[in-house]
């Protein structure tokens, strides 16, 4: 596997799992979390942060993994400062991408 990149936004799968990066300027930290086939929660917290990207290569990603974000941080909705609230968790399944890694976005597709 290779280092994780800030640039490719979203999770992108690489060889062995997923380069995921997620840009908040509001999070203190970012948690990737999968989901196993009887809906277990996985979470890998997002260690390397550039800027305001948190990103890593988290490995065993693949088409068809489930997946989700927690970001935590400040919670003050009537500040318009609101990150996840601290039980949720959204959900999302990557697909296989066609893009060239030369110029073009990754493709992040939601279920």
């Amino acid at each position: 596997m290779t280092t994780s990149a800030r640039t490719l936004l979203g999770v992108t799968l690489v060889d062995g799992g997923a380069n995921v990066a997620l840009f908040s300027s509001t999070a203190e930290r970012v948690e990737f979390c999968t989901f196993d086939d009887d809906g277990n929660e996985h979470r890998t917290e997002l260690q390397h942060r550039t800027g305001y990207t948190f990103h890593e290569i988290v490995p065993g990603v693949a088409v068809g993994t489930r997946y989700g974000f927690r970001v935590h941080g400040a919670w003050d909705p009537a500040r318009a400062c609101a990150t996840t609230a601290p039980s949720s968790c959204s959900t999302r399944t990557p697909r296989r991408s066609t893009a060239r890694t030369s110029g073009a976005r990754p493709c992040s597709a939601t279920t």
